[in-house]
């Protein structure tokens, strides 16, 4: 109604209102148009156009208000989930700063056990490996002493299967140079068995040219022959 009353004023107000001629007459446009205005207004007042446009004011007001409040407790709502997450936040921080320390504090104990363990399990590995070391020293030390033993006894065989063949080899050396001195000696015999022979015949052969010549008898002649085959057979012994 106020809106109603505010545009009639205004109306009232326009210098079209101003115009001259009478006023209340058909022919006067502007009679005509506060005619046509005040109609529409009534027909406006008749259909409750205010009150309904008021009500639905007042119902969008109210759903306005019910929204506000709607947002409101919703803000306040979203404060409280806000503060709620930013407190389990902190909380949830605070836990993984602790969770990081005990880890951290977790980490260095297992760090010192691992070194004690590592050390440890060199010890062990070292000791090991002197041991195997100790060990293989014994073997090899043992294993060369059986090679050695093995070589001086292969070494005896050898020693005395070469001496038994050097035997065997300078017997038959020996019996071989014996029978080279033997045929030598028995050449050698034979030869000087010749010679005297001939020797013995050439001195006979000049006993009997000196026997012819001196005029010697036959027995005479026979000695010295014979002491002339003595003293060749004397030469040669």
């Amino acid at each position: 109604m106020r809106i109603i009353l505010s545009l009639l004023i205004a109306l009232l107000g326009n210098p079209v209102f101003a115009a001259s001629g009478p006023f209340i007459s058909l022919s006067n446009t502007n009679f005509v148009v506060l005619l046509a205005f005040l109609l529409f207004v009534g027909v406006i007042v008749y259909l409750k156009v205010p009150g309904k446009l008021n009500g639905m004011l007042d119902e969008r007001a109210k759903g306005i208000k019910s929204e506000l409040d709607e947002a409101r407790s919703l803000r306040e709502d979203a404060q409280s989930i806000l503060a709620d997450y930013e407190r389990k936040q902190k909380e949830v921080q605070n836990q993984a700063d602790q969770i990081v320390a005990n880890a951290k504090e977790e980490a260095k104990a297992a760090a010192l056990v691992a070194k004690d363990n590592l050390n440890a399990s060199i010890k062990r590995r070292l000791a090991a490996a002197e041991d195997q070391i100790v060990s293989a020293q014994i073997a090899a030390i043992k294993e060369v002493q059986n090679q050695a033993d093995q070589i001086v006894a292969n070494a005896k065989e050898e020693a005395k299967a070469a001496a038994l063949v050097a035997k065997d080899n300078l017997n038959a050396s020996i019996k071989r140079r014996l029978a080279a001195a033997e045929e030598q000696i028995v050449s050698a015999q034979i030869a000087a068995i010749k010679e005297v022979k001939d020797t013995a015949v050439t001195v006979a052969i000049a006993a009997a040219k000196d026997v012819i010549s001196i005029g010697m008898n036959t027995s005479h002649a026979n000695d010295l022959i014979e002491s002339a085959i003595k003293d060749v057979n004397g030469k040669f012994h």
